[in-house]
């Protein structure tokens, strides 16, 4: 594909989707840009306009893949039909954990607690803590779960930035760190580091099932 001088419409469609993690229209034309500039190797061959809406304008090739990982309520009810989902989450309360937090909630969780208020997955693992109500049952909320970690000296800097938005029910917990909020990382408390999540967080929730399964299968 060659890029040309009457081509910016096009690129404003990629701009729009790197913008809002919506995926573009045209999707033949996104994966010609994308095979394009990997087939380059070098940006010194690649046309003006096309150099200037990915980098000054769009900011594609960073906003592309956190845009790809956006998953929907519905996507996670289908992926999951035996997990126990919460209420839809009402402003309010979104409000008030903000309040708490000091900051708003990335909407990568917004979009879920829309429609649900946490949910648990196979063993009762809090793959989504509720935002702010604890389980009646025991358990954490997102902002309580957070303040803790931000509340203890001993724990590493980066979590002053970031909130554990919930579980795997063995100690390993997902969190989403505030400088870039569709950053998906897993942490362990005995962890030296975290460890970023490359695939989508409902990707991640289904590899951590599929883990269960194995397991009881080899029981």
């Amino acid at each position: 594909m060659n890029f040309q001088s009457g081509d910016e419409p096009k690129f404003y469609e990629l701009t729009r989707w790197g913008a809002s993690g919506e995926a573009p229209a045209n999707t033949s034309l996104l994966s010609d840009t994308i095979g394009m500039i990997g087939q380059e190797r070098s940006f010194a061959n690649l046309p003006y306009e096309c150099l200037f809406s990915v980098f000054y304008q769009s900011k594609l090739l960073i906003s592309m893949p956190q845009g790809l990982k956006i998953c929907k309520p519905e996507e996670v009810r289908q992926a999951f039909p035996e997990g126990t989902f919460g209420s839809p989450t009402e402003s309010g309360t979104i409000a008030e954990a903000e309040r708490l937090l000091g900051h708003r909630l990335p909407e990568l969780l917004l979009n879920l607690y829309q429609e649900f208020d946490g949910f648990q997955a196979p063993t009762n693992a809090p793959f989504l803590l509720p935002v702010l109500n604890r389980p009646a049952s025991g358990g954490e909320s997102l902002v309580s779960y957070t303040q803790f970690f931000r509340s203890e000296p001993y724990f590493p800097a980066w979590l002053q930035r970031a909130v554990v938005l919930g579980d795997n029910g063995t100690g390993i917990a997902w969190f989403i760190r505030l400088e870039d909020e569709n950053r998906l990382v897993r942490w362990d408390a005995e962890w030296e580091d975290y460890e970023i999540v490359k695939e989508s967080l409902l990707e991640s929730w289904i590899a951590e099932r599929k883990l269960y399964e194995s397991i009881e299968d080899d029981i």
